[in-house]
């Protein structure tokens, strides 16, 4: 089984500032298996072409309501799985944490913790752009096709809210390790207008985000080198102590790091990590 491995494909220019990278999924014969979905700060606009699958959050399961494209939104909440009894096939595109707002005019608020049927959140003038995409296409080919859409996309986007994509900005350049005080002090907002605006618009609040990219952050290097230098990789990325991290670790994603690093589903590691801005 292959599980969220990330594919070497040309992203266009021009959607690059909307598309971090493309992750894939599959399996050749049917498996059935519960995997945790973990927080990484990014969203997902996603493309099953093998059986569905279903989300369980908080103990209820339900399937998205539209094949075969869905958005998924932020996570703020531990425990949510994915379900899979039959051909896993899935094609990820990785977005920037504000192209579902700017490409699709969905709030965050209105996408976390769960997928959302692309065209059924989508507003009614812009599903037009994705009635010629099916199941039946050969996956990477329907990649080519879901970003000539998003291309499309571009000329009916959000104007850009200066504020809220410099602060996204510093979030990344920090690692995630700042405060919201230090952000709305970079604008000329209230605090509760910022964390406002910003849950609304990115899903979650300021200071969880900033946390879920701090871990992020210290995980990415984390999977490519050595597990030893844990204390080291923690601090460089503005943790007190490595104590610190694995308790983080521990209560965003559900287990320790070396439980996670040797565990079944390992293989979500290139699905967990810090996507480069």
């Amino acid at each position: 089984m292959k599980l969220f491995e990330t594919i070497n494909y040309e992203i266009p220019v021009v959607l690059r500032p909307f598309v971090m990278a493309v992750v894939q999924g599959e399996t050749s014969s049917v498996i059935k298996t519960s995997m945790p979905a973990p927080p990484t700060g990014f969203p997902l606009l996603i493309y099953v072409y093998n059986d569905y699958h279903k989300l369980n959050v908080n103990g209820r399961s339900f399937y998205p309501t539209t094949v075969p494209l869905n958005v998924a939104g932020q996570i703020d909440i531990s425990g949510i799985r994915m379900e899979v009894d039959g051909v896993f096939g899935q094609i990820g595109l990785v977005l920037h944490p504000l192209a579902p707002y700017y490409l699709f005019h969905i709030p965050g608020n209105e996408i976390k913790n769960g997928w959302k049927g692309l065209l059924e959140a989508l507003p009614k003038n812009l599903k037009k752009y994705f009635e010629g995409i099916s199941s039946d296409t050969e996956p990477i080919k329907t990649i080519a096709h879901i970003l000539y859409v998003l291309e499309q996309l571009l000329k009916d986007r959000v104007d850009p809210i200066e504020w809220l994509d410099n602060a996204m900005l510093e979030i990344f350049r920090n690692n995630g390790a700042i405060s919201v005080t230090e952000l709305v002090e970079k604008t000329s907002l209230s605090t509760r207008h910022f964390r406002r605006k910003f849950k609304e618009i990115i899903g979650i609040s300021p200071k969880y985000y900033c946390k879920v990219i701090q871990l992020n952050s210290v995980f990415e290097i984390l999977k490519s080198g050595n597990s030893e230098k844990l204390h080291a990789l923690a601090l460089d990325n503005g943790y007190y102590d490595q104590a610190h991290f694995i308790n983080d670790f521990n209560r965003l994603i559900g287990e320790s790091p070396s439980n996670f690093l040797n565990g079944e589903f390992v293989q979500l590691k290139s699905y967990l990590g810090r996507n480069r801005v």
